[in-house]
């Protein structure tokens, strides 16, 4: 079973199961509203480890390439470091 790091979180994700329905039966508070029709509300970021391919099925090349991807459809088949979508940006200093 895969390993799920989000924030100060680390699950297991049974077989199949998505990051998002992971973290929701954790009682992680992740922003989404997939099944209210609002698509890509559940955006994550991945810091480590792949995603599938339609994890970021729709996303732009500029999204993909910041590593966000759609955690309502993301079936790991491997450990995975995820956090909020902009997290990296919102931890840089300036001067």
């Amino acid at each position: 079973m895969p390993d799920l790091k989000f924030e100060d979180a680390v699950l297991n994700l049974a077989p199949g199961q998505t990051v998002l329905a992971a973290l929701e039966a954790a009682g992680v508070p992740v922003e989404s509203s997939c099944r209210a029709g609002a698509c890509q509300t559940c955006v994550l970021q991945l810091n480590e480890g792949e995603v599938p391919a339609i994890a970021q099925a729709g996303l732009s090349a500029a999204a993909k390439a910041q590593g966000l991807f759609m955690s309502c459809v993301c079936t790991p088949e491997g450990p995975l470091t995820v956090a909020p979508a902009g997290a990296a940006r919102s931890r840089v200093e300036a001067e």
